[in-house]
């Protein structure tokens, strides 16, 4: 019987069989932990698929910590896991930004005036010392000397209420589009 660090070298080597024997004594062990980290089937098996093609690609890199290789396949599944779960992550975030582009775009062929409705109805809703600084810096596109000025502020203090309305603003319209 061969261990797994010799198949190893000889799949460094360029042996199909030892590949072969190697994933046939592994293959179900990783497919298991694959169906425990993944969010579906395809996904799953996508997983094992990179996990036995990172062996074959990076064989003579692999240095194997006990006599078996299933601690290094199921480390390098994992890795493949978070990838694909950050993968899926930014394909998510863009669906999610295409589709409110799209409703933006709709609202406006409907009713042109409904996007900009939609944003001072939000500044509204602020507290009035945030919604006047809002206001004056970002609708009338007041310097924040001026605005400050009218306000009887520090410009520092403008510049505060303005960063904390923006942050108010982002998490109340990412709310309305949930």
């Amino acid at each position: 019987m061969t261990s797994d660090g010799e198949l190893i070298a000889l799949v460094a080597a360029g042996s199909t069989e030892a590949f072969d024997l190697l994933y046939s004594t592994h293959v179900a062990t990783v497919g298991r932990y694959a169906w425990g980290v993944s969010s579906s089937r395809q996904s799953a098996q996508e997983l094992v698929q990179d996990t036995f093609l990172t062996l074959w690609h990076n064989a003579g890199r692999i240095t194997l910590m006990t006599d078996s290789a299933l601690p290094w396949l199921l480390a390098t599944c994992k890795n493949h896991s978070r990838n694909l779960g950050r993968a899926e992550s930014r394909h998510s975030r863009l669906i999610s930004t295409l589709t409110q582009r799209r409703r933006l775009a709709e609202s406006m062929a409907e009713e042109p005036d409904a996007p900009m409705r939609w944003i001072h109805d939000a500044i509204d809703r602020l507290p009035r010392h945030e919604a006047m600084v809002v206001h004056l810096c970002l609708v009338e596109d007041m310097a924040y000397k001026d605005a400050a000025t009218v306000l009887g502020l520090s410009d520092t203090a403008v510049a505060k209420r303005l960063q904390r309305a923006r942050t108010k603003l982002r998490k109340d319209l990412a709310n309305e589009d949930a």
